[in-house]
């Protein structure tokens, strides 16, 4: 390097200091060449006494320019765009949020040159950054919209205005954890290769160039600020373009050695690969490979040299240099430092050093490449960087220090190199991978499998399994990670795809063509789709091998095709079931819409005598003629049609949605309309996969607020049909009972709990709820073939009896009571969690030692935002539901029973009682009311547990000087209703009980749990909500008589019924949340 080469960089770098700053940069710069600091401390004289270019102004100081045309800020118009503020300043131009007036109305950014800076080499510079973004179309590029000249001719132009953060500060401030940092950097990786591919080279990708915006609540990286692309097979601009010598292209701590040589002449797209290696390095370690102060204090040369012939350390390494420093870093990844350290060291270490080789020839070709190597790692799979090998790293040493080595010392190492390389590399290679394989990856597929995360575990196991098939332990698990499923259809050759269940947003994966025999996927359940010409598209949710029946398009309507089987038809009049074959048959796979609904309705359907059934008129025994029954089947405003109807029609935008306001009359009347029939209990129950309600339940509609589209929720089972769980209810054929008074209506409704998809309820047949909706069967071979079972009224299940019932002496209640009792022992409570982010409560997850057998009890305690310690707190008991459902966090209706609770400014506790959610019962999730009969000791226990439990959950409230622990209440729903009685009973702690939806129940109850017997020992002031026409709790047989036998005083007791059945949620929700509060009003005391 010359003389002059070497002055220049440092001149123009002492420029720029000043004083004592200057004076030790030259000392540090030319070190022990005092001769190369004379020269410049010369230049740097010459160029101080100089002095202007021109000693005095050439205009007289009287003269004053106008220079409004020539500057412009917020307010100036350019063109169609009003600047509106400064948001962005480089060296040669500023950039403007600006609002676009024509052809369309939009916030843009709008990029122009500064004044004084449009010399030709800048104009060049800044109509090929234009021209680089306008090649470009790219979701993750700022796209380019206009672009024109001032009317002083400076160019600017108009490009998408990105509002958002840079990518670190992103990532830091949301706290993202390696896996979500790594997606990003995919996107940024996809970005750049389209800029490749366009022949263009950003030359400057750093975090301020990458900026995070949000579209449709989804993180998006924006690469931006092209300003100094290169183009590597066009020309971006007829000018020239002219790269000032000696002055750097970029910026330091992102550029590569290639670019930082300054020549300008020898730089490729993989400039751009060491750049996203920085930029990723940042990502994982929160630091730059080289420290970007120590390389803005250096003079050129020492840049040049730190970023030429410096390793930088791998990023694991650079972590455990950071030391306090570390623990900030780990935070923000939302690990802690030593976890972070595993996870970057190896494969991440590895990707990033190949994107940061001095020699390019041994980066990734593509940014492809990088993208689809990060991708592998995320899948687990090996990816294509590894450790450099032996004979790199001697080849990198040479290069290093080849004029302080011999010729013959180097033939030694390298041969050495060779021959350890040669013979290391034939046994590590395997050696390595059966180590991976049973020390990193067989004790992940352990943790896995015990979390039944089968789906994480298998494509890790599917990889260990090559390196270490015979391993015993492997094999074991194999069996509980996969399974091998076989798809056939009818007809064959149909299109098989599939994705996880829950994984709504991923692709579909193609898995072949029918028929498919013994594939091995991961043991889960998945979502299918089945598509063959001709045929209309069948989807369905199975977790085994199954078959489908296609229906051709246009021949069936949107149906589905039920195979034959055999139905198990309850019979409580005898002590057996009846199984009965049910021949195949079609069912719709969506309910009816009002769009469908209102051609019968047009078609003149309530007129027409054919499509009703005169007989079935009848109200309390009496028939009643066919014109007062069309004359009460009008809607709002007196036209036919449905009760949620008005003018004759359904509401705007609803025609989708399922058609509800219904009795059962028109419902009827429609499907002999549609050439079909109602379905009878047990083809809807057989249809709806009642039994698959885990995987249902998720993806169903029970929320408050009304009906959706049909189709829109995504739960189904394996017949692949829609909403049978939730929108509307769905009407059946079978009466109740042993009259016509009421008909079955099943799968419960918007607004409804979530267990009534699974449980009967029966409305009166003239019933036109908002809720109240259907769907249709087609039965091929006839009704007339069908068992006449199927269309028999519905076996209710029998009242309770207590004309002999017993009641408790005061010794056998002191007996009994005193199993309920338990030893004071310390709490040792535990707070988990802690969650503030709801305006409405502070939610606090506690555990704290059971009663009894070693064990925790997890209880969620809601304390209001509004209100005045100490609290009124209330203590819920759920219904059946909590019994299958294995995590309290998925079970937002439970909540939404208790929310209304907190915001009047008490505090609710909600214990985890064993059996329910996270604490299953020793004989797990399988339960019913005939376990009562065939183990009564076991159901015995299992009531006393969770009466310890509440009696605990009392204790530790009790503890607390934010908790009024002279005011607690008891609120059940449903199966919590049911148990109430005895919850009061025993623990005197609790001033008032809440029993909506309970009553007494028919089943042959232990003496000691008998719900009967204890409502009379029962002396706290208690409120019963009930549906009036509820088939799971009848208000004769059940409701009353529990409310007579309560022992409270009268004046101390209510019953509160509404018109409906065990749903009652749905319809009168705002009517007994303020029954409720009343309630509690009364007997804690109204909230101050």
């Amino acid at each position: 390097m010359s003389d002059l080469q070497r002055i220049q960089p440092i001149f123009s770098e002492a420029l720029d200091k000043k004083g004592a700053d200057r004076a030790s940069y030259l000392d540090r710069v030319c070190g022990k060449e005092p001769g190369l600091k004379v020269k410049i401390e010369a230049l740097l004289k010459a160029h101080e006494g100089a002095g202007d270019f021109l000693e005095s102004p050439v205009l007289g100081s009287g003269v004053i320019m106008d220079d409004s045309t020539l500057t412009e800020g917020p307010g100036s118009i350019i063109g169609r765009y009003k600047l509106l503020e400064k948001i962005g300043e480089g060296g040669m131009a500023s950039v403007y949020m600006a609002e676009q007036s024509e052809p369309i109305r939009r916030k843009v950014a709008l990029k122009i040159i500064k004044l004084g800076m449009d010399t030709k080499s800048v104009i060049a510079r800044f109509e090929a950054e234009r021209q680089a973004l306008a090649m470009m179309d790219h979701p993750n590029i700022a796209k380019v919209f206009d672009a024109g000249a001032t009317e002083t001719g400076r160019p600017y132009f108009v490009m998408e205005l990105v509002t958002g953060v840079t990518i670190t500060e992103y990532c830091d401030k949301n706290r993202l954890d390696t896996r979500r940092r790594l997606e990003l950097m995919v996107q940024v990786c996809h970005a750049v290769r389209h800029a490749h591919q366009k022949g263009i080279i950003h030359r400057d990708i750093k975090p301020s160039n990458v900026m995070v915006t949000m579209h449709d609540d989804k993180p998006v990286p924006k690469v931006i600020d092209f300003g100094i692309a290169k183009a590597t097979n066009q020309r971006l601009t007829e000018k020239t373009v002219f790269t000032r010598y000696a002055h750097f292209i970029g910026t330091p701590a992102y550029m590569s050695p290639e670019q930082a040589q300054m020549s300008g002449l020898d730089v490729d797209t993989r400039t751009d690969i060491y750049s996203l290696g920085v930029l990723l390095y940042e990502l994982l370690t929160g630091t730059t490979p080289f420290d970007a102060e120590e390389l803005r204090e250096a003079g050129y040369t020492e840049i040049q040299r730190i970023i030429c012939e410096t390793d930088p350390l791998k990023p694991s390494t650079r972590l455990g240099t950071l030391g306090q420093t570390l623990t900030d870093i780990a935070q923000y990844r939302q690990v802690n430092p030593e976890a972070l350290r595993k996870l970057v060291k190896g494969d991440l270490d590895w990707i990033v050093m190949r994107c940061l080789e001095k020699d390019r020839t041994r980066r990734y070709e593509t940014a492809h490449g990088l993208a689809e190597d990060i991708e592998r790692h995320l899948r687990d799979e090996p990816i294509l960087a590894g450790s450099p090998g032996l004979v790199y790293r001697a080849q990198k040493f040479w290069h290093r220090h080849r004029s302080h080595i011999t010729t013959a010392a180097v033939i030694t190492v390298l041969l050495a190199g060779l021959v350890i390389t040669a013979w290391m590399y034939l046994r590590s290679v395997n050696a390595r991978r059966v180590q991976w394989a049973k020390s990193v990856a067989l004790p992940r597929i352990v943790e896995l499998v015990k979390e039944a995360d089968y789906r994480a575990a298998f494509p890790l196991a599917r990889k260990a399994m090559k390196h270490i098939p015979e391993d015993p332990t492997l094999m074991g698990l194999w069996t509980r990670i996969s399974r091998k499923y076989s798809i056939k259809t009818t007809p064959a050759g149909a299109k098989v795809w599939f994705r996880q269940y829950e994984a709504m947003d991923e692709p579909w994966q193609y898995l072949g063509e029918s028929p498919i025999e013994n594939i091995t996927l991961a043991r889960d359940t998945y979502r299918w789709k089945i598509e063959k010409e001709g045929f209309a598209t069948h989807e369905c949710v199975v977790h085994y091998s199954f078959d489908v029946r296609l229906q051709e398009e246009g021949l069936a309507g949107d149906m589905v095709w039920i195979d034959a089987g055999i139905v198990n038809i309850n019979m409580f009049s005898t002590t057996e079931n009846t199984t009965v074959e049910a021949p195949p048959y079609l069912i719709d796979k969506y309910e009816v819409t009002n769009e469908q609904f209102k051609g019968f309705v047009d078609k003149g359907g309530y007129a027409n005598r054919e499509y009703w059934n005169e007989s079935q008129f009848l109200r309390e025994g009496r028939n009643i003629s066919w014109e007062q029954t069309i004359s009460e089947f009008v809607d709002k405003t007196g036209q036919p049609g449905p009760a949620t109807w008005e003018e004759g029609t359904y509401p705007e935008g609803q025609g989708k949605h399922p058609v509800s306001g219904v009795s059962w009359f028109e419902a009827a009347a429609y499907a002999r309309f549609a050439g079909k029939s109602l379905p009878t209990v047990h083809h809807w129950e057989r249809a709806a996969c009642i039994h698959e309600s885990l995987v249902i339940l998720p993806y169903s509609s029970f929320a408050v607020g009304g009906t959706t589209p049909v189709g829109s929720h995504p739960g189904m089972g394996h017949t692949g049909l829609y909403d049978m769980a939730g929108n509307v209810k769905e009407w059946c054929f079978n009466a109740a009972g042993d009259s016509d008074t009421r008909r079955s209506i099943l799968g419960g409704g918007a607004g409804e709990p979530a267990y009534m998809f699974t449980g009967r309820d029966f409305q009166s047949p003239w019933d036109r709820s908002p809720l109240n909706g259907f769907r249709c069967v087609q039965y091929p071979q006839g009704e007339e073939l069908l068992a006449r079972v199927f269309f028999s009224p519905v076996e209710l299940h029998p009242s309770p009896d207590i004309s002999n019932l017993v009641s408790f002496s005061d010794e056998e209640f002191r007996i009994l009571k005193a199993q309920y009792k338990y030893a004071g022992t310390p709490l040792n409570v535990l707070i988990e969690q802690t969650d503030d982010s709801s305006p409405l409560w502070r939610k606090e997850k506690i555990t704290f030692d059971a009663a009894y057998g070693g064990e925790r009890v997890i209880a969620h305690l809601f304390l209001p935002k509004t209100g005045k310690p100490p609290y009124q707190t209330v203590i819920y008991f759920p219904g059946l539901g909590a019994v299958f459902e294995e995590s309290f966090d998925n079970c937002w209706w439970y909540k939404k029973r208790v929310e209304y609770v907190i915001m009047s400014g008490r505090a609710v506790l909600f214990p985890i009682y064993k059996g329910t959610f996270e604490r299953p019962a020793d004989c797990g999730r399988v339960w019913s009311f005939a376990s009562i009969a065939q183990t009564p000791l076991v159901y015995r226990d299992w009531i006393i547990q969770m009466a310890k439990d509440l009696g605990r959950s009392i204790d530790y409230l009790e503890t607390r000087g934010d908790i009024d622990s002279e005011r607690i209440a008891y609120y059940g729903t449903s199966w919590g209703a049911v148990l109430g009685p005895i919850m009061l009973a025993v623990d005197d702690r609790l001033d008032t009980g809440v029993f909506v939806l309970g009553g007494i129940t028919a089943d042959d109850w232990p003496r000691s749990v008998d719900m009967a017997l204890f409502a009379e020992r029962v002396t706290t002031p208690a409120l019963m909500v009930n549906g009036a026409e509820d088939a799971i709790m009848p208000l004769k047989t059940s409701v009353k008589p529990m409310y007579e036998l309560l022992g409270t005083d009268d004046q101390y007791k209510e019953l509160k019924t509404y018109p409906g059945g065990h749903g009652l949620f749905g319809l009168f929700n705002k009517q007994i949340l303020k029954d409720v509060l009343d309630w509690l009003d009364l007997y804690l005391g109204p909230v101050e």
